[in-house]
């Protein structure tokens, strides 16, 4: 399962649209999910503490089930980068205990790689990595219930030297998140993919990766194909292995009709 930790509803209200995700009636965090997409989503509160707590929150709430995913999406602050630049965190920093955790990337994406640091409170002056007020705490939080390759952070710029919290307007930011779905929703795909416990819940999946294979198809058609396999399940996208098999002779015609019967 995927569980998406974002800090305010401003941030979030973009991904329960495009998840068709649903409210869960809990007081203590408000809790959005797809059961049939596997995707929670948990609206953390402002700050370190809350962040941390959300995700023990979470876990409980879902069983305690290792080895999910955890992914961050939020807006963070930086001293020069472009207002609705989209970051993957390759380092967090705690600013008040000085901690430090790189996450493990395996996966392809061109997203671009920074740190980000977690500060207590807003500074004034910008600095040359991303700030924001969550992350550390996620981060210490999640390594309890899942492995490090899986626990991820997304960041969107939102304010810069230039443009001084100028931004902060619930449809503005909803925006920024906005703007970059097609890279938020090709990094969930990829790191669902990772995800071997995912992965083995579909079984016709499985067997067309097979039949795939059994065709030699080589090794970038078979990545293509088994994204758009998975993006397909995530927006409950209809195939079968019948229309599938009839493909199985040309790699590229294959992908031609996954990506066909998305539209």
């Amino acid at each position: 399962m995927l569980h998406l930790l974002i800090a305010t509803h401003t941030e979030a209200k973009p991904l329960i649209d495009n998840f068709k995700l649903k409210k869960k009636k809990f007081d203590e965090f408000s809790i959005y999910w797809n059961k049939n997409k596997n995707i929670s989503l948990t609206i953390t509160g402002i700050g370190k503490v809350n962040s941390a707590s959300s995700v023990s929150y979470t876990a409980s709430i879902f069983g305690f089930e290792k080895n999910n995913i955890w992914l961050n999406i939020g807006i963070c602050g930086h001293k020069n980068f472009n207002i609705g630049d989209i970051f993957l965190v390759n380092k967090t920093i705690d600013r008040a205990s000085t901690k430090v955790w790189f996450p493990s990337i395996n996966i392809e994406t061109k997203i671009k790689q920074v740190s980000c640091i977690t500060l207590e409170k807003i500074e004034a002056k910008y600095e040359n990595m991303l700030f924001d007020m969550e992350l550390s705490g996620i981060q210490q939080s999640a390594l309890k219930f899942s492995s490090i390759e899986f626990i991820h952070s997304l960041k969107i710029v939102s304010d810069n030297e230039k443009i001084n919290q100028k931004c902060f307007y619930s449809k503005v930011i909803s925006d920024l998140i906005l703007n970059r779905m097609e890279e938020i929703e090709e990094f969930m795909i990829k790191i669902f993919i990772l995800n071997d416990k995912f992965m083995a819940k579909n079984l016709i999946m499985e067997e067309i990766i097979k039949m795939v294979k059994r065709n030699n198809f080589k090794k970038n058609h078979i990545l293509r194909v088994v994204y758009l396999l998975k993006r397909m399940e995530l927006y409950n996208r209809k195939y079968s292995i019948k229309e599938i098999s009839k493909f199985l002779h040309n790699p590229q015609k294959l992908i031609d009709f996954l990506n066909f019967i998305q539209k």
